[in-house]
């Protein structure tokens, strides 16, 4: 598995055909990380594992799929951490494909991280799957368009006309709408 994001973010690249990116140019459109090192290329091993508070849900979900009276509101599912960006979505998406939209699933709380092997359960509605993979390229997409968007704003500097500026008290307008 490649070891930094950028080199993630520049495959995807090449799969939409679309121009590579420079660490300087992701930097530029992301801030935040400036004063990073740039990552270090070469492969990693990273073990792939289905998170737990998504397995429980899947197996919540499929109980009480076949009840006939009326379930719970909510499911508390039962961890010592907070669970993941990845695994937010995926309890939401699991929801809304698992024909549960009332149904609430409550964790410890959510962290906003983003895990390096972090996987899908394999036996999850293939709606979920679907609707991950469409956050993920989304989430890529808007990453690249953000990064393209400050290339174009830095290739053509906005020079003040002069316009722009409100003219001082008292100064002579020689602008002909001046009346």
């Amino acid at each position: 598995m490649p070891k930094n994001f950028l080199h993630i973010i520049n495959t995807y690249a090449d799969f939409k055909r679309t121009p590579r990116m420079t660490w300087a140019q992701l930097t530029q459109a992301y801030p935040m990380l400036e004063g990073t090192t740039e990552p270090t290329e070469g492969k990693t091993t990273v073990t792939a594992s289905v998170h737990c508070e998504c397995t429980i849900a899947i197996h919540m979900s499929q109980k009480l799929w076949g009840q006939e009276r009326p379930g719970p509101k909510f499911v508390e599912i039962g961890i010592s951490k907070h669970s993941c960006w990845l695994c937010e979505k995926y309890l939401e998406f699991l929801m809304q494909s698992s024909g549960f939209d009332k149904l609430r699933l409550v964790v410890t709380g959510y962290q906003g991280k983003i895990h390096s092997g972090w996987m899908a359960p394999p036996n999850g509605p293939i709606n979920a799957l679907c609707s991950m993979a469409c956050l993920i390229r989304g989430e890529l997409d808007e990453i690249s368009e953000n990064v393209e968007r400050e290339i174009r704003s830095d290739s053509f500097p906005r020079d003040s006309s002069g316009d722009d500026e409100e003219p001082k008290m008292g100064a002579k307008s020689e602008n002909i709408w001046d009346i």
